[in-house]
């Protein structure tokens, strides 16, 4: 619907760089303060999980981007 004209999407800022060079001409940002999500890993202190939930934590920054990890520049936290 998007490349026919007649829909919007919301994209993942990580799902950019995926698209064709056509596509990305199309990709609009919000203005400031930008959306932004955040993921929470929460374990109990005395878990036995604890190390496989750092083992993970570990990996997920790995694989990001560091421009996706540094939110205090990307966006404003908005308290629930």
């Amino acid at each position: 619907m998007v490349d026919q004209n007649i829909g919007y999407t919301l994209l993942p800022f990580s799902a950019i760089e995926d698209l064709s060079p056509k596509s990305k001409k199309r990709v609009r940002y919000f203005d400031a303060p930008q959306p932004m999500r955040e993921v929470s890993i929460l374990v109990n202190g005395s878990s036995p999980k604890k190390k496989l939930v750092e083992l993970l934590k570990t990996k997920i920054l790995s694989e990001l981007k560091h421009d996706l990890t540094d939110r205090e520049e990307k966006g404003q936290i908005v308290p629930w």
